[in-house]
């Protein structure tokens, strides 16, 4: 029978029970003999008996599968299988069948070990996963019958896995306080081993570690608490705390065969807490309530960094940052000085950085905070100006120290040093009072303030080894010193009492000395404050009326103040004038300069006062045949150490004004004495009075003195015929004196009037001219030209303007210029006037190519000769401009010719028949562009019948020949040009191997629903000889018209309607030479049913002569356009250039190309069309000689789409190359 299974209690099976022997056979009985002794048969034998089967060996306790086993419980062993039992025996031998032996019982499975417990907050680690069980062994079969072989053992039991490790305390995930560290995970428990069988079992696997718990992060440190008034220190920021450790992940356990499951995972350690970053120091700059020089906090230092938790292995996380420090809060500014005599306040010191926190190595970690500025000082006390009964001014007090700058923080990077304060600016002096009483002089002015001292900066912070060193503050800015007070004017004598004198001006202060800069990088120091001039001396009081038989002489003028340091003294007061009767009285003596800085044993002394000689007549009636002469002034002295000497005197003024007829009347003005002007000459009549052949000249001026300006005016119906206005001569390097013509009301007028400026001194520039015509007044043939620049000076510029009159046959025209000097602007300007007949132009510029000198020109060039002088006729608001030119002046020796011009803007103003020509460029080495030449009308102006030519570009004697100048006829917002001509400057020409220059444009542009009409021709390309010389480019001709400053068209269509010429390549003549390129010729219309239409011709490449390389034809387009809804271009012409000839080794040019079209920009259906065109593309030049190669050729473009409507569209393209 079967052996039992096993149980909890008996855990292994019982054997199997052995088979029983089989019972034996009978042997059957002899038979008998028969008579004839014949046997007969036997008996049968008997069968034996089969041997008995033995019992299957009992099962092993299957642990794994009961429930109630403990964990790590071995399963049992197989019971043995029972033995087969033998055949019983045979009749004769042998046994019958054997019974088959009992398989072994199989080996019951092992119980899984338990997982070990996870670790908590008290006990942080995990513990260890038990043992599995081990399987039981499968039991053996049972033997067979024949006694040697076995039946099949029973197969060995499972064993038993071993626990998981219990996990580590994790402290992230348990929300743990920060610097907690992970529990370590528990070991796994062992495998149980397998049973062995005719089948070994598995072996049971080994537990899996435990998880190392993780540590959570350091604490970051607390910010410091920012400084108050009350605790004006920024608090020191809180320490970073250390982070929690990791825990390791625990072993995993041994399979019952040996081999180790996976070790649990390792926490991570926390990262060390940031330190805090140090509070700023109190701020009382921003403090509305703190005192005012209240000084700023300092800041607190940064906190430490925390560490980072140990990670397993070895090692750290990562550690915390230091805190930066606390930056250092500003001063608080001075107060203002609200007291005679007391100073303005000093500002506060800003309050120094705060060090930074160190790292986890001891090393300071982060930036140190930066210094706080210092307050700015307080301005000192302005004196009080003076009064009736207390003539003198007050005197200024000192402005305050700036506050010095605090210093930046220690740290890795030291923090920026603060920047001090400024210095507070002193009180101004107060002004003497002007007398108010008769015979009384003025008071003296007060004292200036002195500037307060710039604060110094702080320093940059101290830093780490290899950091770069830290920006220290600048210095604060010196204040400036007060203004010293003027003194006041004396009274005018009266009633026989004598003029008083002016009062003295007050000293000047010097100005606070700049801060010194802090040691560190880029700092500077700070800039003194300025030092005030010592106050001017008033002026004496003029003389009234006569001392018995005598004019009253004018009081003496004040005494000027001493400068501060670096400046200079006041000038002395004027001296009064004389009285105004009878001829000849005497002006006042001027007052004393004032007296300078001293330093080095140079005194600078202030200008002396202006006085001299005066002369005056006045009245009503007829004066004729005077002669009106100021006096001289009297020489100064130079100053020395001790003080300024004798103070030079302005020459005397001369004057006649008069209501009647000045007829044959001589005014000459005073003539000054060393580097003072001349004095002014003046002639006035009024109310419908008159000036006939009669001339006034300013004074000539002393060595280095400016030339007298000269003025004549005629008002509310004053008339002036045949006479002049001269400037005075200018002397050294100084300016010739101005000279003005005025006309103003209605019936004023000036006829055949001369008005020169006055020459220049040597290197001056000359004097300007004007006239000027207002309120109805005209001027008619009068002329108006600036005096000439002398050795390197400009010449004077020239202008007529006319407002709400009328300029007739009148001209403006710019001073010549002498040795590099630019020469003069002329200008025509009229406001709601017109201009008739009139003509401007600009100086001449000279020079060998000296050092240029800028002057009026707009395009002027330094480093050349001179250049050609601008020329302008301006008319707005209504104006008329006929029968007029405007020409720019010519240019010297590679410079810039000068640019003509004619304006006109506003509705109802109009340019007709009228011509701006820019001037020639200068030649030279590389020649001087030709100036530009441009019409203008705008706002409703319109220009007429006019021509704009542009001036060529002078000549390159080897190098590049100037550009020619451009020529722009233009009209925009509505403005009209009609009948009217650009014609682009040619470029110079370049000889022995140079380039010609390249030629300037010739545009007609209407702008803004404009209309042009007219025709545009580009400039040519200069020429250039020699061996690899260059031909220039010519300029494109273009019409435009309907654009929006250049934008892609206005609502209202532009016409635009003429002939565009492109310019032609200059020709080129030598070995290697290059021909010019031709340029493109367009016409553009734009707008809502624009319409383009006329002639277009593309510039011809120049030729390539003897070895030369012929120039392209125009390659960009030459085309006719119109743009914009329902665009409209008919009855056009287009013509690509034909390229240029290349001969003997020269390259044929390519040829030109060309282009019609509509462009609509919103493609309405019903727009388009151009018709009756025409295009023809240029054809390819030849080649001949070394090199070949023929020119190109065809090229040829169509547009109209959508909507179409494309008409006479005739083309002609081809013609290629000629190669030799």
């Amino acid at each position: 029978m079967a052996g039992t299974a096993g149980t909890a209690g008996n855990p292994d099976g019982g054997a199997g029970g052995n088979g029983g022997t089989g019972g034996n056979a009978g042997a059957g009985g002899a038979g008998g003999l028969s008579g004839g002794g014949v046997q007969a048969a036997f008996g049968a034998n008997g069968t034996a008996g089969v041997g008995g089967n033995g019992g299957a060996g009992g099962a092993g306790y299957d642990a794994a599968s009961d429930a109630g086993a403990a964990a790590g419980t071995a399963g049992g062993n197989g019971g043995a299988g029972g033995d087969a039992g033998l055949g019983g025996l045979l009749v004769g031998g042998g046994r019958a069948a054997g019974g088959a032996a009992g398989v072994g019982g199989n080996g019951g499975d092992g119980k899984d070990g338990v997982a070990g417990t996870a670790g908590d907050a008290v006990n942080v680690n995990g513990t260890a996963g038990t043992a599995g069980g081990n399987g039981g062994n499968g039991g053996l079969g049972g033997l067979q019958a024949d006694g040697v072989t076995r039946a099949t053992s029973g197969t060995g039991g499972d064993g038993g896995a071993g626990g998981k490790g219990g996990a580590g305390y994790d402290a992230v995930a348990a929300g743990a306080a920060a610097g907690t560290s992970g529990g370590a995970g528990g070991t796994g428990g062992k495998g149980g081993v397998a049973g062995t069988g005719s089948v070994t079992g598995v072996h049971g696997a080994g537990g899996v570690g435990g998880n190392g718990g993780s540590g959570t992060d350091g604490a970051h440190g607390a910010v410091g608490a920012a400084g108050t008034a009350v605790n004006p220190e920024g608090g020191n920021g809180g320490d970073g705390g250390n982070g929690g450790n990791a825990g390791a992940g625990g072993a995993g356990g041994l399979s019952g065969g040996g081999v180790q499951a996976a070790n649990g995972t390792n926490g991570t350690a926390g990262k060390g807490g940031n330190g805090g970053a140090g509070g700023d120091g109190y701020d009382a700059a921003s403090d509305a309530g703190a005192a005012a020089g209240t000084a700023g906090g300092d800041g607190g230092n940064g906190g430490n960094a925390g560490q980072g938790g140990l990670l397993v292995g070895g090692g750290r996380a990562a550690d915390g940052t230091a805190g930066v420090g606390g930056n250092g809060g500003d001063g608080k500014d001075g107060a203002a000085s609200t007291t005679a005599g007391v100073a303005g306040g000093a500002g506060g010191r800003g309050g120094n950085g705060g060090q930074a926190g160190f790292d986890t190595s001891g090393g300071l970690g982060n930036t140190g905070g930066n210094g706080g500025q210092g307050g700015n000082g307080g301005a000192g006390f302005d004196g009080a100006a003076g009064v009736d009964g207390s003539a003198d001014g007050g005197h200024g007090s000192a402005g305050g120290a700036g506050g010095d700058g605090g210093h930046g923080g220690t740290g890795a990077f030291g923090g920026v040093g603060g920047a001090g304060g400024d210095g507070g600016v002193g009180g101004n002096g107060g002004a003497g009072f002007d007398a108010i009483t008769a015979d009384t002089n003025g008071g003296n002015g007060g004292n200036a303030g002195a500037g307060g001292a710039g604060g110094a900066g702080g320093w940059g912070g101290l830093h780490n080894v290899g950091n770069p060193d830290a920006m220290a503050g600048n210095g604060g800015n010196g204040g400036a010193a007060g203004t010293a007070g003027h003194g006041g004017d004396g009274l005018g004598g009266g009633a026989n009492a004598t003029a008083g004198n002016g009062g003295n001006g007050g000293n000047g202060a010097d100005g606070g000395a700049g801060g010194a800069a802090g040691v560190g990088a880029g700092a500077s120091s700070g800039t003194a404050g300025v030092a005030s001039h010592g106050g001017a001396g008033g002026d004496g009081g003029a003389g009234d009326g006569m001392g018995g038989s005598v004019p009253q002489s004018g009081g003496a003028g004040g005494t000027g103040g001493t400068g501060g340091a670096g400046a200079v003294g006041g000038t002395g007061g004027a001296g009064g004038d004389g009285a105004s009767v009878g001829v000849g009285a005497t002006g006042g003596t001027g007052g004393v300069g004032g007296v300078g800085w001293y330093d080095g044993g140079i005194a600078y002394g202030g200008g002396g006062g202006g006085g001299g000689g005066g002369a005056h007549v006045g009245g009503s009636g007829s004066t004729s045949g005077v002669t009106v002469t100021g006096g001289a002034g009297a020489n100064g002295e130079d100053g020395t150490a001790a003080g300024p000497g004798a103070t030079g005197q302005a020459g005397g003024v001369a004057q006649i004004i008069v209501d009647g007829l000045a007829q044959d009347v001589i005014v000459q003005a005073g003539s000054g004495t060393a580097e003072f002007a001349g004095g002014s000459a003046t002639l006035t009549v009024d109310a419908s009075s008159t000036i006939t052949d009669s001339s006034i000249t300013g004074g000539t001026a002393g060595v280095g003195g400016k030339g007298g300006d000269a003025a004549m005016s005629a008002v509310d119906g004053g008339v002036i015929t045949g006479s002049s206005v001269t400037g005075g001569n200018g002397s050294d390097t100084s300016q010739g004196g101005s000279a003005s013509l005025s006309v103003d009301g209605t019936g004023s007028s000036a006829t055949s009037v001369v008005v020169t400026g006055g020459d220049a001194g040597s290197g001056g520039s000359g004097g300007f001219a004007t006239v000027a015509v207002d309120s109805g007044g005209t001027v008619t043939d009068t002329q108006a030209a600036g005096g000439n620049g002398s050795n390197g000076g400009s010449g004077g510029g020239a202008s007529v303007v006319a407002s709400n009159g009328q300029v007739e046959s009148s001209s403006a025209t710019g001073g010549n210029a002498s040795a590099t000097g630019p020469g003069g602007y002329a200008s025509i300007q009229a406001v709601d006037a017109a201009v008739i007949d009139s003509h401007v132009q600009g100086g001449d510029g000279d020079g060998d190519g000296g050092s240029g000198f800028s002057g009026f020109s707009l395009f002027s060039v330094g480093g050349y000769g001179g250049a050609g002088g601008t020329a302008i006729i301006d008319a707005s608001a209504g104006a008329v401009i006929t029968d007029s030119t405007a020409t720019g002046g010519a240019a010297t020796d590679a410079a810039s010719g000068g640019v003509a011009s004619l304006i006109a803007s506003g509705a109802g103003t109009t340019i007709t028949d009228s011509h701006a020509i820019g001037g020639q460029g200068g030649a030279g080495s590389d020649g001087g562009a030709g100036g530009a030449a441009t019409i203008t009308a705008s706002t409703g102006g319109t220009v007429t019948t006019t021509v704009a030519t542009a001036g060529a570009g002078g000549d390159g004697v080897g190098g590049v020949g100037g550009k020619g100048g451009n020529a722009d006829v233009e009209a925009t917002g509505g403005g009209t040009v009609q009948n009217s001509f650009s014609f682009g400057g040619d470029g110079g020409a370049g000889s022995d191997g140079g380039t010609g220059g390249n030629a300037g444009r010739g545009y007609l542009w209407s702008l803004n629903e404009g209309t042009v009409e007219g025709s545009a021709t580009g400039g040519s390309g200069g020429n250039a000889d020699g061996a690899n010389s260059v031909g220039g480019t010519g300029a494109i001709g273009y019409f435009s018209a309907g654009r929006d400053e250049f934008g892609p068209g206005a609502t209202g269509g532009g016409l635009a309607h003429g002939t565009v010429q492109g310019g032609h390549g200059g020709d080129a003549v030598g070995a290697n030479s290059v021909g010019g390129n031709g340029n493109r010729a367009a016409i553009q219309a734009s707008g809502l049913g624009a319409v383009a239409s006329g002639s277009v011709v593309g510039g011809n490449g120049g030729n390539g002569i003897d070895g030369g390389v012929g120039g392209n034809g125009s390659t960009l387009v030459t085309q006719i356009i119109g743009l914009g809804d329902g665009a409209l271009a008919t009855g056009n012409t287009v013509q690509g250039g034909n390229a240029g000839n290349g001969v003997d080794g020269g390259v044929g040019g390519a040829g030109g190309y060309a282009n019609i079209g509509v462009h609509n920009v919103k493609a309405p259906a019903e727009a388009s069309s151009y018709t009756n065109g025409q295009a023809t593309a240029g054809s390819g030049g030849t080649g001949t000689g070394t090199g070949n190669t023929g020119g190109a050729g065809q090229s040829l473009e169509r547009f109209a789409a959508p909507g179409q409507d494309v008409d006479g569209d005739v083309r002609t393209g081809t013609n290629g190359a000629n190669n030799p």
